[in-house]
């Protein structure tokens, strides 16, 4: 790769890594509805205008069933389980389970495509069980260091000290959402081949909007009515549609649309023009360590060993799942 794809890589490794920091943020404030409605719908804004420059509108409207199914499948299901886990698990424990993506697209290719499944991709999926079973063991950081840093496992439809029960359905919510990728991809790869890849990626943005606008304004976080509303200032009319939210929480639920999904789309498919999809699909390797990095550094989550050895063994996994490492007296994966 040249210097400048390296430096798109890292970034887009990097940002999508901060994804998880901005959900952990905004997430107990938001709830994980409202956020990821906030998401999707500043996405679509940021990557329709994109999409209607290059002249790919009508792709949109071409293959608005299979488009809208996508959206469900890979943004709306799936970052919603993602905010869910966010409440109670730390961001880099959530980013190594979103790493799981590759080895169900694997397995479900496997099952739903007939897809020859290898020795090496057996046993990545082994690996990644394995994995998932040492994050478990390890607790998933759900309460951040020291009880400080990261925010309270507390939100919209949630209650303070959920403790195992909440940390149980945080880890199930992270592993079925990365289900829902590799379910997404492989609907992607049967039934959109030919489809620009930016067009997929709008038209998701748009479909997972109008999915989680209902539920998304009814679980919207209220705010306390002002007990002294005389000479309130426009700011103050304005302020109940913003909700009880943090203008902290808010900025983060921005970027988590612009950067983390618009921006990052962007960087995706570039890369994917110069340097091709098998290099680019590599990103998810890469991932979890800024995942892991942003959220010690911003949280101060705590960096066990159960969080570096359980992230090593699924991203060994997912490596040889997806063919970038030989299994032991093996060939590389297709």
């Amino acid at each position: 790769m040249s210097s400048r794809d390296t430096a798109e890589f890292l970034a887009l490794a990097a940002i999508w890594g901060a994804s998880f920091l901005f959900m952990r943020i905004a997430a107990p404030e938001f709830g994980p509805l409202s956020l990821m409605l906030v998401r999707c719908a500043v996405g679509a804004a940021t990557l329709l205008p994109v999409l209607l420059w290059h002249g790919k509108g009508r792709e949109l409207v071409a293959h608005a069933p299979r488009l809208f199914l996508v959206g469900v499948l890979n943004s709306a299901i799936p970052f919603v389980l993602l905010g869910y886990a966010t409440l109670a698990l730390s961001a880099g424990v959530t980013s190594i389970l979103n790493s799981l993506a590759p080895l169900w697209t694997a397995l479900i290719a496997w099952l739903w495509l007939g897809d020859r499944l290898t020795r090496a991709q057996a046993l990545g999926l082994c690996l990644g069980a394995i994995g998932v079973a040492i994050l478990v063991g390890g607790g998933g950081g759900e309460v951040g260091v020291d009880g400080g840093g990261a925010p309270d496992a507390t939100g919209p439809g949630m209650s303070a000290g959920a403790g195992i029960g909440l940390a149980a359905l945080s880890f199930a919510a992270g592993i079925l959402a990365a289900l829902f990728y590799g379910v997404s991809a492989n609907f992607t790869r049967r039934y959109l081949v030919g489809v620009h890849p930016l067009a997929t990626a709008t038209g998701s943005q748009l479909s997972a909007t109008l999915v989680l606008l209902v539920p998304g304004l009814l679980t919207w976080p209220a705010r306390v009515p002002d007990a002294n509303p005389e000479g309130a200032s426009v700011l103050g009319h304005v302020a109940p549609l913003l909700g009880a939210v943090s203008p902290v929480s808010w900025l983060a639920a921005v970027t988590l649309g612009v950067v983390c999904t618009g921006v990052a789309y962007l960087l995706f498919f570039r890369l994917i023009a110069s340097v091709g999809a098998t290099r680019t699909i590599a990103v998810t390797f890469v991932i979890p360590l800024f995942g892991v990095g942003w959220g010690a550094l911003f949280l101060g989550e705590l960096v066990d060993v159960a969080t570096l050895a359980g992230g090593a063994v699924i991203v060994l996994g997912t490596a040889l799942t997806t063919g970038v490492l030989r299994s032991p007296g093996g060939r590389s994966t297709p």
